[in-house]
């Protein structure tokens, strides 16, 4: 009954309206989990671009037919009660327009997300990614239309569109529909389906069907190298050497990387050669080169800094706590661990959780905070889990390394207890307990108590050499490039070493990140 003198208040509410409000009305009720103004311009006026929507959103609201509120951005976006929207739906049914209208709605939703850059072509921004975030309801309706109507072209443009999102957010869901898209998609215009093959292959890879990854990525190769696009040759060539990377087949890798990185250099996309240097950086890792990578890494860190790559510079943060604890500085990594996860939450991102929990597991067992290590180890195995996504090579060794050292310094019984212990954490309860096993590595460390050095404390000149340094570069090359002698770059050097209180250019580097003078 309560049910029934509801639909007849909205059915007194839409009898209110004009002919005009109610078709606007019906055709809102397409949108799900609400509509900003721009998307409510683009859809309710259908045909009749004399129809002033802002007006009709005014008429709804003031009926009770709409709901106004705050996205995170503080702009309005409207809602409808879901009581409501099926009353709209069902008039959107008995109009006669309602495949058009929900044509127009996916049509919208494929618009919006390229308009927003969130593809694996371009590197996700923070805006970009919560804008998608905030009509994610809307795009998996979208998708669903798409699949449904067998509309194969729309289908693949939408996932390709939502591929950047979907690899900070709902891997599985991006991985499924995907694979939905290359099944529907053989038709598919080259470059676009060779483009999806590739984004599928990414997915694949990271769980764990290395062989069928490497085979799409290939077949993408060959139809974008056919196509002429070496930009999209290269993202592929890339995506190759990220699969040899995480079976452990570096030698195969680095060459991938270096042909990626000078078709990314030839064509200017820093945000790409940037990964590419950052990845040359794992490979060098995974060799047991560890100076090379920092050096790789260092590199990296500086253009991603200066470009405001909060992506790539999560990345490399992240992977400059590993091989700063690998080496034995819990302070470097704890300080590179830290910031990394300013920029995992920046991009409202859970997907690198598992991997941020067991560096910062790997810096508590340096120090030797075994129970806290250890349940951090445990909320790593849950979070990796719930991503249904595999470590990769070369970082999983120094993970089965860690959990092998904590297992044998605790015991069998007490390593059990704390793994359960951190398996049963929230996320939130997860995140606080590795800032504090962070914290703690800083304060345990004879090196946390050093004074921190501040890029005041250096000369601007000094800063120049310092920025070359972390970039691997010789005396003689510091020079080349600041137009000074090799004995003069060596001055600068020695002084640069005394101020930030260390005795090697490695250590320098470490310590330059580490206090964020690069």
């Amino acid at each position: 009954a309560r049910q029934r003198t509801m639909r007849d208040a909205i059915a007194w509410s839409h009898d209110l309206l004009s002919s005009a409000e109610q078709a606007q009305f019906r055709r809102l009720a397409v949108f799900v989990g609400g509509f900003s103004l721009e998307a409510a311009e683009a859809i309710a006026a259908g045909n009749d671009p004399a129809i002033d929507v802002f007006d009709c959103l005014a008429s709804l609201l003031d009926k009770s037919l709409l709901r106004e509120e705050d996205d995170p951005d503080g702009q309005p976006r409207f809602t409808m009660l879901e009581t409501v929207r099926e009353f709209g739906l069902e008039r959107l049914a008995e109009s006669g327009e309602e495949d058009l209208i929900r044509a127009a709605h996916a049509m919208w939703c494929v618009a919006f997300t390229e308009a927003r850059k969130t593809s694996l072509r371009s590197l996700p921004t923070p805006e970009g990614v919560a804008a998608v975030a905030v009509e994610h309801d809307n795009l998996r309706a979208a998708l669903t239309f798409f699949d449904a109507v067998r509309d194969a072209e729309a289908l693949v443009r939408l996932s390709v569109g939502l591929g950047g999102y979907w690899y900070l957010h709902h891997r599985n869901e991006g991985r499924r529909w995907l694979e939905r898209a290359l099944e529907l998609g053989e038709g598919v215009p080259s470059p676009l389906y060779a483009t999806a093959l590739a984004d599928a292959g990414l997915f694949v890879h990271h769980h764990g069907d290395s062989p069928r990854a490497r085979a799409l990525i290939e077949r993408s190769l060959v139809l974008h190298g056919a196509a002429g696009d070496p930009l999209r040759t290269a993202d592929a060539r890339f995506l190759l050497g990220l699969v040899e990377l995480g079976t452990g087949d570096y030698d195969d890798a680095i060459p991938h990387f270096e042909e990626a990185l000078a078709a990314f250099e030839l064509h200017g996309d820093r945000g790409k050669v940037t990964l590419s240097i950052h990845h040359l950086g794992v490979a060098a890792f995974g060799q047991g080169e560890h100076e090379q990578a920092a050096t790789w890494l260092g590199k990296a860190l500086i253009e991603q800094r200066a470009g405001g790559d909060i992506f790539g510079l999560g990345l490399t943060l992240d992977y400059f706590g590993l091989v700063s604890a690998t080496r034995g500085d819990a302070v470097a990594a704890a300080v590179a661990l830290e910031e990394g996860l300013t920029c995992w939450r920046a991009l409202g991102t859970t997907e690198r959780l598992s991997d941020w929990l067991m560096r910062v597991a790997t810096v508590a067992t340096l120090h030797g905070d075994g129970d806290r290590a250890t349940r951090l180890v445990g909320a790593a195995a849950a979070a990796h889990v719930a991503s249904g996504s595999v470590w990769d090579l070369p970082e999983r060794e120094t993970y089965e390394q860690t959990e092998r050292q904590l297992r044998a310094s605790l015991g069998e019984e007490a390593f059990q207890s704390s793994w359960v212990a951190g398996r049963s954490m929230t996320t939130t309860e997860a995140y606080d307990e590795g800032l504090d096993a962070l914290a703690a590595a800083k304060q345990a460390s004879p090196s946390g108590a050093r004074e921190r050095v501040t890029p005041s404390d250096l000369t601007a000149r000094e800063l120049e050499v310092l920025r070359l340094l972390v970039e691997g570069r010789s005396n003689p090359e510091i020079g080349e490039a600041l137009f000074i002698s090799p004995r003069t770059a060596q001055t600068h050097v020695t002084h640069i070493l005394a101020k930030l209180g260390v005795t090697s250019r490695t250590e320098a580097a470490a310590r330059a990140v580490r206090d964020g003078l690069v």
